[in-house]
């Protein structure tokens, strides 16, 4: 019988030590909560070519003076969601690069842009595809013209 008090005492002490923890941290909470100047929001970044076409496959980078925040890839709309802890007023890069080379729409050359993480709206980048090697670089939106057919 001696025992079965022992045991039955012993997980009373530990439901009453658990209690009074929850009971602590709920009324003073537990330190790792953000300001309320601070949140994660999803930032949005969409990478477009010239011609309006999304573009799937692109890594988006965003980056803060303190290293890389977020980091994602584009899906098939062309739209990357990267999570953010909201800094208000803090600037950061958003470095879009083409990291599967020509499998997407082509091989696109890197972009650099930047944001404030407190701005509510994303970020939309229009992609210039790299020049091929010897060949002069295609003016942006330009489409070629061909010859009307003769009779």
């Amino acid at each position: 019988m001696n025992r079965a008090m022992d045991l039955f005492l012993g997980s009373l002490r530990w439901i009453l030590a658990g209690s009074s923890a929850l009971f602590v941290c709920a009324c003073y909470g537990n330190g790792v909560n953000p300001s309320p100047s601070q949140r994660l929001v999803n930032k949005r970044v969409t990478a477009e070519d010239s011609q309006l076409r999304p573009i799937p496959g692109l890594r988006v980078d965003i980056k803060s003076s303190s290293g890389t925040v977020a980091s994602a890839v584009t899906d098939n709309t062309g739209m990357a969601l990267c999570p953010v802890l909201n800094n208000l007023g803090e600037k950061l890069a958003v470095l879009v690069h083409d990291a599967d080379g020509p499998a997407n729409l082509g091989d696109f050359q890197d972009k650099t842009a930047a944001f404030l993480t407190d701005a509510d709206e994303g970020l939309k980048v229009t992609m210039a595809l790299k020049a091929a090697a010897g060949s002069a670089p295609a003016a942006a939106g330009t489409k070629p013209e061909h010859a009307p057919a003769r009779n």
